[in-house]
């Protein structure tokens, strides 16, 4: 679907700097994501940002500095007043997507996993944790058609009293 200036006015219009529902808000991001042609890729590239990170800000997941957000709200012909909403600090997680198919598999993958990822870091990391604030997340498709994500997350040793 390509973009047109009446259907970019009209998101534009729609959307409001007091934005209080992040899903509303996020909807009308992806809408004009799509309007313009662009995958998250082509705009992490244009933006010079991580791809997942950056789905995550236009998710309502994460938020960025206001110079970024700017970038984005221009790449996107968005209103230059939409971008304070973008360095927002959200309320993570979603309760609503977890009966997701995708979403729910690597719920599964957890369950699954889980204890054994967990043995074989403290193996060999020690008694700690893997941080999901201080990770780069990468998601891309191998030759044969296969998703490779791969989660780079710094070790958290625990506190040990000294």
């Amino acid at each position: 679907m390509r973009i047109t200036y009446k259907l970019l006015e009209k998101i534009s219009s729609s959307i409001s700097v007091n934005c209080g529902d992040v899903q509303i808000f996020t909807n009308h991001l992806l809408k004009a994501k799509n309007c313009k042609g662009l995958t998250y890729q082509q705009m992490a590239t244009q933006l010079g940002v991580n791809k997942v990170w950056l789905t995550s800000i236009l998710h309502g997941q994460n938020c960025c500095d206001i110079k970024l957000a700017g970038k984005i709200c221009h790449l996107l012909d968005l209103p230059a007043d939409l971008a304070i909403q973008l360095t927002t600090i959200p309320i993570r997680g979603n309760q609503f997507i977890e009966n997701d198919p995708l979403v729910y598999r690597f719920n599964e993958l957890v369950k699954v996993y889980g204890s054994s990822l967990r043995s074989i870091i403290h193996e060999e990391f020690g008694d700690g944790i893997m941080s999901a604030i201080d990770c780069k997340l990468n998601v891309s498709k191998t030759k044969e058609s296969r998703i490779l994500v791969t989660i780079d997350g710094k070790y958290l040793p625990y506190y040990k009293g000294s």
